[in-house]
């Protein structure tokens, strides 16, 4: 075996990926296959760290518990992180249910999982509730009952049936008193066992700490006294809800020097800035985005976003032309916080720290270029009222390319490109190129029904006249498509300018709905296509509706017809009515 063979753990998010495969190839390179995974689990993308946590749980061993928890404690409420923080709580439980009754991790767990009991995502949430039936305390009795009511059913279901578990072992659970040694400890003692406990133990403590009343203080003291394990207690500062936090960050970064003690810093700084920054704090920021420490400038990227300073934000820009995917994707979540509807003066240098991005998704398509992509977009379209349309309308279209598998950059494209189409339409003269009528067109048999919607509105403000290619999608569309979309599918096929547009218009007109009707009607009026050229069954269809609407239009077009014919049909002496 040798650590020095390379594996693609990216492989692990691909579609129809198998895992027992790489699982085998980890196991024939490496003697340490957990140490190795954990080691790499945050520096692959959400979907493949997904499939490692899977191969981690088959591993089942003990020692993946510690970065396991980390990584769910550390990402909640990240959308991309779902499936596998799911997973890893998953593996969590599975690898603790397997150890022996009296097993230190069985209690070490518990007490992650009640840390755990404010989880936003309501999957997780449930898993945590079932793993405390599996080996919570008797202190986990009282959170499962309160979680019965639960808005989230999967949770409330989880919670009782891991209540009735965990009561039937009552007797055999630790007392109050014996789950919560550390409760009425002394400041000092709490802040000395922070510093140099066992880093498996450290998690009560902090939380511990965090509900103190006097949190605040033991923080700041906990801060100045040391550098070991900063970061712990910094990242507890914003969950304390008292704004007197800034001062305490604020002051621990003019004296930090460790990496990981800055980086902490400006991380927590930015959970308190709105705006805001004083000069001080815009020197700290401005220092970190000029480090050599990637830790560093990504934290502080993130902070100059929510700074208010635009020089802060000229240097987040230029960020985004960094070679490190996950500095560029830093600098488009900030880039994404701190733009709002005034900020239109950015909207050039976007377009052109957008370009580079979107070829290299194309290229190669990494998670974190797609991510970034579509945050710059959903940027720009907040910049949409008072920006270049056409510049704008570019990036939009652009960014549709190569977008089938992407919903993210898809959703937000048709967010911009709303944002850019007046609701009654744009002026004929005004309409996009026919190329860019094609691009949604053929976009339709992929997306889902919300997408199809958005796709057919976009087209109905803003298809040319006489776009001709794709009028069978539309047709094929309007078969399955809700009555207002339907609509407008009509109107779009006339527009077409199709040679087949008109006898599929007469398709519609034999619709039973009578919106179908009305619009094909419409339509072919629209088109001047008179009586005398459609089917039979399409004008009584026609004059059966305006009969129903009071209407004259088809009955007026045939006493026209029969005036017409009138005049052409000679008298007695053989000469017409003109004549």
């Amino acid at each position: 075996m040798t650590s020095a063979h390379y594996i693609n753990l990216e492989q692990l998010g691909w579609p129809g990926a198998d895992f027992d495969a790489v699982l085998a190839e980890v196991q024939a390179h490496y003697d340490d296959p957990t140490a190795y995974l954990c080691k790499n689990l945050r520096e692959i993308s959400s979907a493949a760290r997904r499939g490692a946590v899977i191969i981690i749980g088959k591993l089942g061993d003990r020692r993946a518990l510690s970065t396991l928890m980390r990584y769910v404690f550390d990402t909640p409420g990240q959308v991309l992180e779902e499936d596998a923080r799911a997973a890893a709580m998953q593996a969590i439980i599975a690898i603790t249910d397997a150890q022996p009754e009296d097993a230190s991790d069985r209690r070490r767990v518990a007490n992650f999982l009640m840390d755990m009991l404010d989880e936003p995502d309501g999957f997780v949430r449930g898993l945590v509730m079932d793993g405390l039936g599996k080996f919570g305390s008797r202190r986990a009795l009282y959170a499962l009952k309160n979680a019965w009511n639960d808005e989230h059913q999967f949770v409330a279901d989880q919670a009782r049936q891991a209540y009735r578990a965990l009561s039937e072992r009552a007797d055999s659970l630790p007392s109050l008193d014996e789950d919560r040694p550390h409760r009425d400890v002394e400041g000092a003692v709490l802040l000395d066992r922070i510093r140099f406990a066992n880093i498996k133990e450290l998690q009560p403590y902090l939380h511990e700490l965090a509900k103190r009343p006097n949190a605040l203080e033991l923080a700041d003291r906990f801060l100045s006294s040391g550098t070991k394990r900063n970061h712990y207690v910094l990242e507890r500062l914003p969950s304390l809800g008292d704004e007197a936090g800034r001062a305490v960050v604020a002051n621990h970064l003019e004296m930090a020097s460790e990496e990981t003690d800055i980086a902490a810093s400006l991380s927590v700084l930015a959970h308190f800035l709105d705006g805001d920054a004083s000069a001080p704090e815009c020197e700290a920021i401005e220092r970190g985005l000029g480090s050599q420490s990637a830790h560093i400038t990504r934290a502080a990227i993130l902070a100059a976003g929510v700074s208010g300073s635009d020089r802060l934000l000229e240097g987040v820009i230029e960020a985004l032309g960094s070679k490190e995917l996950e500095t560029v994707l830093a600098a488009a979540k900030a880039v994404d916080e701190a733009l709002g509807a005034d900020d239109s003066r950015w909207a050039e240098p976007l377009g052109q720290a957008f370009a580079p991005i979107h070829a290299r998704r194309l290229q190669y398509e990494f998670p974190r270029d797609i991510h970034t992509e579509a945050l710059l977009l959903r940027a720009l379209a907040r910049l949409a009222d008072s920006s270049d349309a056409k510049l704008l309308n570019n990036i939009a279209f652009q960014a549709l390319e190569g977008v089938r598998e992407h919903r993210p950059i898809l959703a937000s494209a048709l967010r911009l490109l709303h944002r850019l189409t007046p609701v009654d339409g744009l002026p004929v003269d005004a309409r996009w190129p026919r190329e860019h009528a094609w691009t949604l067109i053929l976009l339709i048999p992929y997306s889902d029904d919300a997408i199809r919607r958005q796709l057919v509105d976009l087209l109905s403000r803003g298809a040319p006249e006489n776009f001709e290619r794709g009028v069978q999608i539309l047709v094929e569309l309007a078969r399955s498509a809700a009555l207002e979309t339907r609509v407008q599918l009509v109107e779009l096929v006339a527009r077409s300018g199709d040679p087949s547009s008109i006898e599929y218009l007469y398709g519609f007109a034999r619709d039973p709905a009578e919106e179908i009707v009305e619009a094909a009607a419409d339509a072919l009026r629209r088109r001047q296509v008179g009586v005398e050229q459609m089917p039979a069954d399409v004008v009584d269809i026609f004059m059966t509706l305006d009969e129903r609407k009071n209407r004259k239009y088809y009955k007026a077009e045939f006493e026209r017809l029969a005036e017409e014919a009138a005049r052409r049909q000679p008298d007695k002496n053989g000469r017409t009515f003109d004549e």
